[in-house]
Order: structure tokens, then C-alpha cells, then sequence
């Protein structure tokens, strides 16, 4: 602990400063947000307030900086914050065979709610954020979806019901449903095929909103669907060279859209709607 002295200042004490955000975190918040006001600084280390005080140190302030996707902070000294602290490591969780068996997986990802960066991690670090491990952890928020691996990669109905549930719908649906706790995550997740074993499929044929070539450009004709390969073009799949398909990225409408809509009356929004 510092001993400050009755005049407020001294070797190492910086005090009236003030940061618009983005510099710092309060530990202290649970829904953590980057630190907005005055501030103080004490041999390098910042806290809270204007001025400084005998009990500065319990107002501490976090840097906020990241390095090779750890994110880091500086050293906290004192209570529960003098524990070492790594951050949170991005990671990935390795397709099991029981994954494979089964067509599926979960996979984890976190928020860093300072920045609202996000990043996928593995088990272990999702379970930490959930139980809130260290103080630290309360600057993430994490979420588990369900990842269809194997399977048609679009739905199959029968008589329209879904009688068989589609790669890349299946996958779409399951990250919309976690934008409700981690928002944009459509953004990060772009790739609905990642580790995907699609059914052969052949002679199918899509109007150019499906899938892009490799240069990024949509496509309009027939394609195929190899297990190994993936979405190609073409009818058939053969021994000459063909080009590759990709789902072309969909990212949801901002929430906040839908519920402009829902809170607009009903004549105004059946007049917006043409009815």
C-alpha cells in the first residue's frame, strides 16, 4: 500500500487526469465496460479518482491491451486482483470421435466486453468465465452452441416439414440463437461448413444467393456436393478440374431493428409494410 501524503503529491503521483475510454477497465463491474472519468496515477499503476488518497488502492483501474490473443494486464497488487492473471486464451475444441459418430459438436466462444471482441475457446476456458474463476473474468462473457458436422447441407423437407436437418441451416440457427448473449456473433462465425462432412449430393442447381466461387463472386448454375471437397460446381463430380463453392456469409439484422418494429403502432407499421 502507498502512504500518501496530506499535500496529494509527490515523486510518482499524476493526479486530475482524465481518459474518454478505451485505456482502462473497472475490475470492480460486473457488466464491465471500458472506464469513462478522472483518474489518478500512482508510480504507474491507475485508480480511480481525481486525487489521490489513502485509499486509492482500493479503486484500481486495468489497462486494457492484448498480445498474440492473450489478453493481458498489468499487475494488480492487492486483494483477489494480486493473483497472476494470463487472460483468456483463444482456443479451439478438437473433434472427438464421439463427435464424429454422432454428426456433431459444441464448441465455446467468448466476449471480451470491454472491446465486445470475440474470439473461440475451448472447454476449459468457457467453464472458467462461467464460474467466474478470478475477478478477471468477469470482463468476458461465454456461450456454448451445438455444430452440425455431418449431414444434407441444406434442410430436406417433406411435405413442409424438416424431415432431415441441414449443415449450413442447422449452424445458422444455432449461432442466431447465442447472439442473444454474445451480439454479432453471425460476424465471427462466417464459415457454416467449417468441419463439415456433407451427403453427396448431385445434379443440383442454385439462382446465385447461395453460394460465391473462390473469388468471391456469386454463383448461378448447377453444382455438387462431395463429402471430401465440398460444395463444387458442375452436375457431376469428376476427375477434371472444377471450381469450389461457398455458402456466401449471412449476417443477421441488428436487434435493435426488430424491436423498433415491434414498438411501432400497428396502422403505422402495416402503412411501412404496404398492407
Amino acid at each position: 500500500m502507498y502512504v500518501i501524503s496530506r499535500f496529494k503529491k509527490g515523486p510518482g503521483i499524476q493526479s486530475n487526469l482524465y481518459t474518454k475510454g478505451g485505456e482502462f477497465a473497472d475490475p470492480k463491474k460486473l457488466n464491465i465496460n471500458a472506464y469513462r472519468g478522472s483518474y489518478h496515477m500512482i508510480h504507474g499503476r491507475a485508480y480511480k479518482g481525481a486525487e489521490a488518497t489513502k485509499s486509492s488502492w482500493k479503486s484500481p483501474l486495468v489497462p486494457i491491451s492484448r498480445i498474440n490473443q492473450n489478453f493481458q494486464y498489468n499487475q494488480l497488487k492487492y486483494d483477489d486482483y494480486a493473483k497472476p492473471f494470463d487472460g483468456v486464451i483463444s482456443g479451439q475444441t478438437m473433434i472427438t470421435q464421439k463427435d464424429e459418430d454422432r454428426g456433431w459438436m459444441f464448441r465455446f466462444v467468448a466476449q471480451y466486453l470491454p472491446s465486445n471482441e470475440i474470439f473461440e475457446v475451448d472447454e476449459d476456458q468457457h467453464q472458467m468465465i462461467l464460474k467466474k474463476k478470478t475477478p478477471h473474468h468477469k470482463l468476458y462473457e461465454t456461450a456454448k452452441l451445438k455444430w452440425k458436422i455431418e449431414g444434407p447441407i441444406f434442410d430436406r423437407y417433406i411435405k413442409a416439414a424438416i424431415d432431415e436437418y441441414g449443415i449450413i441451416d442447422t449452424n445458422r440457427r444455432s449461432v442466431e440463437i447465442i447472439e442473444d448473449t454474445i451480439p454479432e456473433l453471425s460476424s465471427f462465425f462466417l464459415d457454416l461448413m467449417q468441419f463439415a462432412k456433407p451427403f453427396e449430393e448431385e445434379n443440383k442447381y442454385t439462382d446465385g444467393l447461395e453460394f460465391e466461387d473462390e473469388d468471391g463472386v456469386p454463383y448461378k448454375g448447377h453444382y455438387h456436393v462431395h463429402t471430401e471437397s465440398g460444395i463444387m460446381k458442375g452436375k457431376y463430380h469428376t476427375n477434371k478440374p472444377h471450381g469450389l463453392l461457398r455458402p456466401i456469409a449471412y449476417i443477421n439484422p441488428p436487434k435493435i431493428e426488430e424491436k423498433r418494429m415491434r414498438q411501432t403502432p400497428q396502422n403505422i407499421y402495416n402503412s411501412i409494410k404496404g398492407k
